[in-house]
């Protein structure tokens, strides 16, 4: 699937634009710190004068080489696993990338996270839509009734766990909590009817596809596709293949400062370029920001919870292939930074890839920036 979506997500303070051997980026490391090769591959390494050794996107490397990708990859040799780091006040990106024969830094990364991905991964963006509206509010409620959306005999959307039932009726809080896709397109009926291009500009009005380039390069753009009629906007605006993992990470880190959206960069610059000021009103923001909040409080993103820390965060798992592949996609706020993962891998084998995004999330919190 346009592993585009690899989100890999970001570019980063990264060295060089090559592409190098997994094999001759674990001797580097090897060479770089002895040390790394025998610490414990659940601890983070070596700090202090270590950190002055190895840069930062080595450190990113080590945690991608040494964690549980490790065991993923020795069962899946098709799995490939990135991991990006946005800070949210200057929008400078790092990122490292990985499968089982390479690993990906510089513009080679960067150009995976400038490829399309799936448009459901930004279902709060649209969901905010939705409450600018006059018909969505935060109190409104609507019956996820089994957990599939369906017209006729076919079945168009489902929430992840649809084979329990679904959640029954939810508030738009409760649909970015757990998750429900079939809560926000209903949301989205509500909102929209069929009107998928008002959908499209409201969503574009937040910012949703900003950058439209980078690094001299045009990044997708969000459009309809056209090919594929729908009763429901939510449905037609879910257009596969009209976003890059870069602008849905850029919008989210604009989220989490505080509705300031921030250009992508590689390198710290003296004068950060501002995309937007102001994303949205104090309102929506301030549901954005409880409601990712919340999704981790008493949500499906519990696990990268932190004691003393607030953490915002948002899970995805996109089906692959007959759903026999699965795309897991984890974006994180916290500590004045957006971490996104993204790690495709069989569908047997995605709760070990959620345990591999929890585990590289507190890694690369405790890594000096």
């Amino acid at each position: 699937m346009c592993f585009a979506f690899f989100l890999l997500l970001a570019g980063m303070w990264l060295c060089g634009s090559e592409q190098v051997c997994a094999q001759e980026v674990q001797d580097r490391l090897r060479h770089a710190n002895p040390l790394m090769v025998t610490v414990d591959k659940k601890a983070a390494p070596p700090e202090s004068e270590d950190s002055n050794v190895v840069s930062f996107d080595r450190l990113l490397f080590w945690h991608l080489l040494y964690s549980p990708m490790d065991s993923l990859m020795s069962v899946d040799n098709e799995a490939k696993s990135f991991v990006a780091v946005m800070m949210n006040k200057t929008g400078c990106v790092n990122a490292a990338g990985i499968d089982s024969e390479t690993a990906y830094e510089g513009m080679d990364a960067l150009r995976e996270l400038m490829q399309p991905m799936p448009m459901w991964q930004t279902n709060l963006p649209l969901l905010l839509a939705a409450l600018g509206s006059e018909a969505v509010n935060a109190r409104t409620a609507v019956d996820t009734e089994h957990g599939v959306y369906a017209i006729g005999d076919s079945v168009l959307a489902r929430d992840h766990n649809w084979h329990r039932g679904g959640y029954g009726t939810l508030t738009p809080e409760e649909c970015v909590r757990f998750r429900s896709t079939v809560g926000v397109i209903r949301l989205l009926d509500k909102a929209y009817g069929n009107d998928s291009r008002k959908l499209i500009y409201d969503v574009k009005a937040m910012g949703l596809g900003l950058p439209e380039t980078f690094h001299g390069e045009s990044l997708p753009s969000l459009k309809l596709n056209e090919d594929v009629q729908h009763h429901n906007a939510g449905l037609a605006a879910s257009w596969e293949g009209c976003l890059s993992p870069l602008q849905v990470m850029t919008f989210f880190n604009g989220v989490a400062n505080n509705g300031k959206m921030m250009a992508p960069e590689t390198e710290d610059e003296e004068t950060p370029q501002v995309l937007m000021p102001k994303m949205m009103s104090g309102r929506m923001l301030n549901f954005a920001r409880k409601s990712l909040r919340a999704s981790v409080e008493s949500g499906l993103c519990k696990r990268f919870a932190i004691k003393g820390k607030k953490v915002m965060a948002l899970t995805s798992s996109i089906p692959q292939r007959d759903e026999s592949r699965c795309l897991l996609v984890a974006i994180v706020m916290a500590e004045g930074q957006t971490f996104m993962m993204v790690t495709d891998v069989r569908a047997d084998l995605r709760h070990e890839a959620y345990d591999h995004h929890v585990l590289l999330f507190q890694r690369m919190l405790s890594l000096p920036v």
